[in-house]
């Protein structure tokens, strides 16, 4: 990955939820992608970044997706297709196998889940078990209504994308769009998520007399702040 190796200083949570049949794996894909802003919007954990504010809620997201085979997943009509594409890459020796693709959500390539990869890591444990269990939760509902005949509309990557970049730049602080209604959704938490605190924390160590100091990735891991 050359120099984008060197800046990946980033953590994210990953969730996997299982998925027996391969058929409904694929078309869960699908479906939950429309929610993946949402989740992202739950939980933005990285606004610093070597010890200034960028003025995202997640910046890890920008820093990941300069990586190859990351964002928002294809969607495919069956686990047959995608196994397909995933074959090609690795015949032409442009990945060893499948779970080299990095997508938000993806089938894993080894465990029979769905793995869940757009969350930030959050700075409370209790937020970090709200969000595995949001991802559990819209699984359920989806394999629900699909035993009801019923599914959820599957919008393009054009229209998710735009929530995806509005969760990523402002949280839930500006909505997102529901764009079955093309409307957007305003009240979603009360409390702010780990973004907020952490610049809630680093606008009063500044207000205190604090500057911050980026420590090289070489030598150590992050920023301290200092008189």
């Amino acid at each position: 990955m050359q120099a984008l190796a060197n800046r990946l200083m980033i953590c994210g949570m990953h969730v996997h939820v299982g998925v027996e049949d391969p058929k409904h794996r694929i078309d869960l894909l699908n479906q939950i992608r429309y929610f993946w802003p949402h989740i992202l919007a739950l939980a933005t954990s990285s606004p610093l970044w070597q010890g200034r504010n960028t003025g995202l809620k997640s910046y890890r997201i920008s820093v990941f997706d300069e990586l190859p085979r990351t964002g928002l997943p294809e969607k495919f009509d069956s686990f047959g297709e995608f196994e397909r594409h995933a074959r090609m890459l690795v015949d032409a020796g442009l990945v060893e196998d499948s779970p080299n693709i990095w997508w938000d959500v993806r089938p894993h390539g080894i465990f029979p889940t769905l793995e869940m990869r757009i969350a930030d890591i959050c700075t409370r444990m209790e937020d970090g078990i709200m969000i595995a269990a949001i991802c559990a939760s819209l699984l359920a509902m989806l394999k629900r209504l699909r035993r009801e005949n019923q599914w959820w509309r599957v919008h393009s990557n054009m229209l998710v994308g735009e929530n995806r970049w509005l969760a990523q730049r402002q949280g839930y602080d500006g909505g997102l769009v529901n764009f079955g209604c093309g409307e957007r959704a305003r009240d979603m938490v009360a409390n702010g998520t780990s973004a907020h605190h952490q610049v809630a924390i680093s606008e009063k160590a500044k207000s205190d007399g604090l500057k911050s100091e980026w420590r090289s990735p070489r030598l150590s891991i992050g920023w301290r702040w200092s008189r």
